[in-house]
């Protein structure tokens, strides 16, 4: 195996002691060898540094800083990363052993792209069957529409990550992905290897039911701001940032509704979203909002 290319798994985390360990050793249980596993504690008020710090590899680094959300979490490990490759973990996500191997495989067969999606596995509600995102038109295509981009699958160079750091705006927490996805995509094809080694894992804590719908709201109006200021990413979907904006809102739709609470919010989320984009009205997400409202 060709191992010369190093990777930088970079995890950031708030309170979250009960769960990072499994991520942690998913992450260090890798068949591709080279690589080295950086946890940013972002503020951590429970057990987290007692957890990470019982766990004894040589390629693991802990750091701890004030809480500042996940974006400067991120771009603080990209800047203490040494890998030519780097890769972001929730602390709740689960790679799979063969997660750097076919990321290798996939880097030398295409001749090191900046960036690239791998697979990631999504559990479904019916009977615990797995979802694999595809894609119609593309990544870079599909971003306007809606982002299908979970962020254990994104492998990109360094130096892109440092190039392209993630927005540090608080208020974008949640959204700040969608946002650097798009902004990299006007200047780099975002390649697919379609080799599942990955898995997003529900449990309470980022149940929908938990959010807080201020925070919500202000988030998607911030990544309306930012993304439609931007001249590029403007510049190259032209007519389709409509589609961009009926789907924030129809995201914030949805979500008022499977609470179960605040109907009259969410119809007017629903109706910003069609007048923004009545072809909106035919998507999968349009249908769940309908059938939740009835």
């Amino acid at each position: 195996m060709n191992d010369s290319i190093k990777y930088s798994i970079i995890i950031p985390s708030y309170n979250r002691g009960g769960m990072i360990a499994k991520t942690i050793h998913s992450a260090l249980n890798q068949h591709y060898k080279n690589l080295e596993v950086i946890v940013v504690d972002d503020g951590s008020k429970d057990n987290t540094e007692d957890v990470v710090r019982a766990i004894k590899d040589e390629r693991l680094f802990y750091y701890k800083k004030n809480n500042e959300e996940r974006g400067v979490a991120r771009n603080y490990g990209a800047l203490k990363a040494t890998g030519d490759y780097v890769n972001f973990l929730d602390s709740d996500d689960i790679v799979y052993p063969n997660h750097l191997e076919e990321a290798n495989k996939f880097i030398l067969k295409n001749e090191s792209p900046a960036i690239f999606y791998q697979g990631v596995e999504i559990p479904a509600s019916n009977n615990g069957f797995k979802i694999q995102t595809e894609f119609k038109h593309g990544i870079n295509e599909d971003l306007i529409y809606g982002n299908p981009l979970l962020i254990m699958g994104i492998f990109m160079k360094r130096s892109i990550a440092i190039e392209n750091p993630f927005n540090e705006e608080r208020i974008l927490s949640a959204s700040e992905d969608w946002e650097l996805w798009l902004r990299i995509g006007v200047k780099h094809p975002i390649a697919y290897n379609d080799v599942v080694t990955s898995g997003f894992i529900q449990h309470d804590e980022r149940s929908v039911l938990t959010f807080n719908i201020e925070h919500l709201i202000k988030s998607k109006e911030a990544l309306l701001r930012i993304v439609l200021s931007n001249k590029e990413i403007v510049n190259k979907y032209k007519g389709r940032t409509k589609a961009f904006i009926g789907s924030n809102y129809s995201y914030v739709a949805l979500h008022l509704v499977l609470v179960k609470k605040n109907r009259l919010l969410a119809i007017k989320y629903a109706f910003k979203s069609i007048v923004a984009y009545p072809s909106g009205l035919f998507t999968r997400r349009f249908l769940a909002i309908i059938k939740h409202m009835l």
